[in-house]
């Protein structure tokens, strides 16, 4: 437990950055406050799907933590049912004392924890495992956690909070190893797996990819493999099919019960009739949409194939995810939000290249550093995701906390490597862009949220 004992170094900036953490999860607290602390008999699913709209993000913690609701894909997040089941006890029991739904103090309060522990693990990457200075890696740092997709990460009721949690952890954990030259141990890693592919499921590949670059051929030893990827497999498909036979199948029945009903309603109610045929219109919306997808499948419901591969990744790989779109701001995709929306200003553009340029240089600069290689290979795990298999391709830029890592080490490299003449311009550089992006996303994010 030594890992999460804050060090007198850390204290002040770790101070700060709670201030900061905590003012964002104030905003969403905010957003439709009397709404989202009603305390109801049921219809949290048309509470909050009707007026929680934050990009592409989901409300659905707040609706498993109301009405005990399982609301996400279980076998993308087959832990996520299991680990919320007992948050919406505890709001069960606050919302009987109080009389008021407390989702979203429940929510804020977890993600503020994991938030703040999110951003210590990354200023030890860079001061502990990269060895840069104290100043170097508080800008760092603080860049990383002004780019957009990562600061909305730290507020909205979404899987990737805790996420961006297990995989920052797993970030300075292996990039310790690897400095004092000790590997990542089959039970660490067992759990590390199993925590990972629980929240979100292929992001147990990341753990698998930071082992091996670690521990080298020491992954292939047969004990290694049973402990470390064997046994929490297993667990995780036996958990997958309690739960699928449990609280899925309750959902299944619930749904069903409530098509059935409308159905019977419509027949003599105007509004059950005018209800009955939104849900037959999204319904051959996701038909259509299915039309896109690589395999008439539920593991490739959420691919695109029509999608323009180049214009996503200069508009929402390194746009929206870096700098939010004033035009149609924080909308849904899958509402009214088109897939490409351009920037208003000249700027946007520049910053989004020269950010890009130092990645890229930074990339080439560090191209022998093993540790530059653990955020690398989840990068190009995810591009192939989104880019090459076209998942999620539509709404990329919320997907940030799975891969961002990689572009602040990335220009840690170069920073580190560079002249020392060209360190004070490197500074100046990225200290504005960091001051931009916080004023300019944080402001954005303000006036939507307010």
């Amino acid at each position: 437990m030594r890992i999460f004992k804050i060090n007198k170094e850390e204290l002040i900036i770790g101070v700060l950055a709670l201030l900061f953490i905590i003012a964002l999860n104030a905003l969403m607290i905010h957003y439709h406050y009397d709404l989202f602390t009603r305390h109801l008999k049921g219809g949290y699913w048309s509470l909050f799907g009707k007026n929680f709209a934050i990009s592409g993000f989901d409300c659905y913690t707040y609706i498993t933590l109301s009405q005990g609701r399982f609301m996400y894909s279980l076998y993308r997040h087959p832990l996520l049912g299991v680990a919320f089941y007992p948050l919406y006890e505890l709001n069960k029991w606050l919302m009987e004392v109080t009389d008021m739904n407390c989702a979203i103090f429940i929510v804020a309060a977890i993600l503020i924890v994991l938030d703040f522990y999110s951003y210590i693990f990354m200023y030890r990457v860079f001061r502990n495992v990269m060895d840069i200075n104290k100043k170097d890696s508080i800008l760092l740092t603080s860049l990383f956690f002004s780019f957009a997709s990562i600061m909305l990460t730290m507020f909205v009721p979404d899987h990737f909070g805790i996420t961006f949690f297990i995989l920052s952890l797993t970030l300075y954990m292996s990039g310790m190893r690897l400095k004092i030259g000790r590997t990542i141990g089959r039970v660490q890693t067992a759990l590390l797996f199993f925590f990972s592919m629980g929240v979100t499921l292929t992001n147990g590949i990341k753990i698998i990819f930071a082992s091996i670059i670690v521990n080298g051929k020491k992954c292939l030893r047969p004990m290694w493999l049973f402990i470390a990827i064997c046994v929490p497999s297993l667990l995780m498909l036996s958990l997958y099919f309690i739960e699928d036979n449990t609280i899925m199948e309750q959902e299944r029945q619930f749904v069903q019960g409530i098509k059935e009903n409308t159905k019977k309603k419509a027949e003599t109610s105007e509004y059950y009739r005018k209800k009955f045929k939104e849900e037959e219109e999204a319904r051959k919306k996701s038909e259509a949409k299915a039309k896109g997808a690589i395999v008439n499948n539920k593991f490739f419901e959420f691919t695109d194939t029509r999608v323009p591969k180049l214009r996503t990744i200069t508009d929402n790989v390194f746009g929206e995810s870096i700098q939010l779109h004033q035009k149609h701001l924080l909308e849904d995709v899958n509402k009214k939000r088109p897939v490409f929306v351009p920037y208003s200003k000249t700027i946007n553009y520049v910053i989004e290249a020269v950010i890009v340029i130092l990645f890229v240089i930074g990339l080439w600069i560090g191209r022998r550093d093993r540790f530059l290689w653990i955020s690398a290979s989840w990068f190009l795990f995810d591009m192939f995701l989104h880019i090459g298999l076209s998942f999620a391709i539509t709404e990329v830029y919320i997907m940030g906390a799975h891969w961002m890592f990689v572009i602040p080490i990335a220009i840690a490299c170069l920073l580190r490597s560079a002249d020392e003449k060209w360190k004070f311009p490197l500074r100046a550089l990225l200290t504005f862009l960091f001051l931009y992006l916080l004023v300019y996303n944080g402001s954005l994010i303000y006036q939507y949220m307010i």
